[in-house]
């Protein structure tokens, strides 16, 4: 697989197999309880647990810079680092360094002092993959390689444990392998080109939304929406907190979302519409008025005394003064300013 402006291609699908005894839970992961003074509590974890262990930090780390990772040996003040590329995630850089942690081991073990190994990372989720060993699409061949790798060790009689720490609060090995891991994020070759289906979802994603974005501001079509909606957006207009806290108590949720995306996208049951999809004669209002959404929201006089009440509501909330349009008022996006063309349609007896 190879990485080349952006465009990540394999000439075939990535398929791995391993051996059906290496599928365990690995028992030998601890995940302590890190309390105010988690120092402290690290190294009673260590004198209680791991007197004597060779210890070997590892860390990751993603920013602008790129991404990166590395592990430090304390004992030996062996470090390595490895950079990776722009689309991996922070996950599967933890796990790698893990990965390499062990292949250090597998290289360097007949010159330590112990057969007792200990990996600390502070990636709790990385461990606990390792732990549960889902086979799902969080299980990557940097899994099938750390398995395999600690099944090797094992059959040569060293015990490898790993524990999990807790960064940034003063552990001194932690401390040296982040500092490590954000220098490899920096460097300029990229040694890992093992990718998961969680490193390319976002790629995929953006390159998904750009290609959208595109095709959305050059459309001529659709003209009320994009008044309402220049930019395309990611989620939809009620996939939002403030709108489900102002109406959850006051009104029908499903519909409320359904009338004001009606209103939102022009497709409502006006004379207009209903005209021009050859259901009505014609397209006027009972008022003798032309009925577009417009008419029939802002201006029917059939629908006054409701319609004076909603207009001085929404000026209030919007700090405006009459007149506005149908389009301006739902480009506002203000759940309170929906809900009071909610309660107008509502309260006026209209089909939406």
């Amino acid at each position: 697989m190879d990485v080349k402006d952006n465009i990540v291609s394999s000439e075939s699908l990535v398929q791995f197999s391993l051996e059906y005894g290496l599928l365990r839970r690995l028992e030998e992961i601890h995940i302590p309880t890190y309390a105010e003074y988690a120092q402290v509590d690290f190294l009673y974890t260590i004198e209680t647990y791991y007197e004597g262990f060779h210890q070997i930090f590892t860390d990751a780390s993603k920013s602008r810079d790129g991404v990166g990772c590395a592990f430090h040996d304390p004992s030996t003040n062996i470090n390595r680092k490895f950079r990776l590329n722009n689309h991996h995630s922070v996950f599967t850089a933890e796990l790698f360094s893990i990965f390499k942690s062990l292949e250090y081991v597998e290289e360097k073990y007949q010159e330590f002092a112990s057969d007792k190994i200990l990996i600390l990372s502070d990636s709790r989720s990385c461990l606990s993959s390792l732990s549960i060993l889902r086979l799902d699409y969080t299980f990557t061949i940097i899994h099938k390689y750390i398995l395999e790798t600690l099944a090797k060790l094992k059959s040569w009689g060293l015990q490898v444990h790993f524990l999990w720490v807790k960064s940034h609060v003063g552990i001194e090995g932690n401390e040296v392998v982040d500092e490590l891991a954000k220098q490899a994020s920096r460097m300029d070759i990229v040694e890992c080109r093992i990718y998961s289906p969680r490193d390319l979802i976002p790629h995929i994603k953006s390159t998904m939304f750009a290609k959208w974005e595109g095709i959305y501001n050059t459309q001529t079509k659709a003209k009320h929406y994009k008044s309402i909606q220049p930019i395309p957006v990611k989620h939809p207009w009620f996939n939002n907190k403030q709108f489900t806290r102002s109406i959850n108590e006051e009104v029908e949720s499903r519909d409320f979302v359904r009338v004001i995306s009606r209103l939102r996208s022009g497709h409502t049951i006006c004379p207009k519409y209903l005209h021009q999809i050859r259901k009505k004669t014609d397209n006027l209002c009972d008022c003798g008025e032309i009925g577009d959404l417009e008419h029939i929201i802002l201006r029917c006089s059939k629908n006054r005394r409701n319609l004076e009440t909603t207009i001085i509501n929404i000026c209030s909330i919007l700090k405006t003064k009459y007149p506005f349009n149908l389009s301006s008022i739902m480009a506002t996006n203000n759940p309170r300013v929906y809900y009071e063309v909610y309660k107008f349609v509502k309260n006026s007896d209209l089909i939406i």
